[in-house]
Formats: C-alpha cells, structure tokens, sequence
C-alpha cells in the first residue's frame, strides 16, 4: 500500500520543503484492519479491495454492514461479525476491539 500512496510537498514558514503523505498512515491501515475483521467471509467469489482515485481512497469489503451497524452509527456501535478474526489480530496488536478505530479514522481525516 505504502508503494501506491503519493507524498507531497510543502514550503514550511522555516523555507524548508517538508514532505506530507496523501494519506496519513492510521486511517487506511485501520480501514484495512476493519475489512479484514468484519468481512462477510460466508460470501465467495469476491475480495477485499482498495481503489485509489485523485481525491479519494475506497476499502471495499464484501457484504453488508454486520448486525446492528448502519452508516449513521457505526463511529458508536460495536459490533464484531468474527470475534475470532478479532482476538488474533487484537493478540498481533492491530485491533484494540474498543470501538475507536472509526471514530480516530473519521478525526485523522
């Protein structure tokens, strides 16, 4: 992912050209991390994908949203589809499993 993601420049108020990622590293990682953890994995013949365009980033999972999660609450409902798939990736430290992850991808951006 790192190698699709452009950096930026920008003269700083010291006249120093300082380089900025388009993205910042925690809101795609976290997205990735999400799909992976909730995907529908009783669907088949469909991937996780991430589509990059020149204003924005997609991470598309397969299926719908899990149980009680919609659009308009999902930075405050938790849920977890596959707590399994959760534990381990908690245990690999990338998922806390606190329901932060959203809401921190949402104040990043």
């Amino acid at each position: 992912m790192y190698s699709q993601l452009r950096d930026f420049q920008y003269l700083d108020d010291d006249g120093i050209f300082r380089n900025v990622p388009e993205y910042p590293e925690f809101p795609w990682f976290e997205g990735i991390v999400n799909a992976v953890t909730h995907r529908n994995y009783s669907l088949q013949g469909d991937h996780i994908r991430i589509s990059l365009f020149n204003d924005h980033m997609e991470i598309f999972s397969p299926g719908k949203l899990p149980n009680i999660v919609t659009l308009d609450n999902m930075k405050y409902t938790r849920y977890s589809r596959n707590p399994k798939i959760a534990r381990v990736l908690s245990d690999f430290g990338y998922v806390r499993e606190l329901n932060e992850g959203v809401k921190r991808i949402y104040n990043t951006l």
